[in-house]
């Protein structure tokens, strides 16, 4: 695994030995600076990107439901829900599932913060994963991820 910067490295590095020493089981990828953390009923990524001069950003997200039909409804939906929540956001990602995630700043980020994010982005996944289902098709991501 390469890594961008030292920061990133350094934060990566942080962040791992952090969910060492909690209760989530945690999967490493080999080859990208991501962790992939089983919290609750999702699978939540956690992506270590370099940011800014120095300092590095950690991005959690966790996939909602695949293959649904995404029309301006779903789009509306997931812009007016996005609002409602205190922090993070729903997305589509580049396969057109539905995703929620939140991004920390690494320098201003501790273990409590880091497990509160990962804990409200797991949350919010389970969520409106069977409502979004029923209105507008698609899998449940925690259906195919065992």
């Amino acid at each position: 695994m390469t890594f961008e910067s030292s920061a990133q490295e350094a934060c990566y590095k942080r962040v791992k030995d952090w969910l060492a020493g909690v209760r989530y089981r945690v999967e490493e990828d080999p080859e990208r600076p991501v962790l992939r953390v089983k919290a609750g009923s999702s699978l939540v990524e956690l992506a270590v990107k370099p940011w800014g001069d120095g300092d590095g950003a950690i991005r959690l997200r966790a996939k909602v439901v695949l293959n649904p039909v995404i029309d301006l409804d779903l789009a509306l939906f997931l812009l007016r829900e996005s609002t409602a929540q205190p922090m993070g956001g729903f997305g589509l990602d580049r396969e057109g599932s539905i995703v929620f995630e939140h991004a920390l700043l690494a320098s201003g980020c501790g273990l409590e913060e880091l497990i509160e994010a990962l804990a409200m982005v797991s949350q919010v996944a389970d969520r409106y994963d069977n409502l979004i289902v029923e209105r507008w098709g698609g899998r449940r991501a925690v259906d195919l991820e065992g």
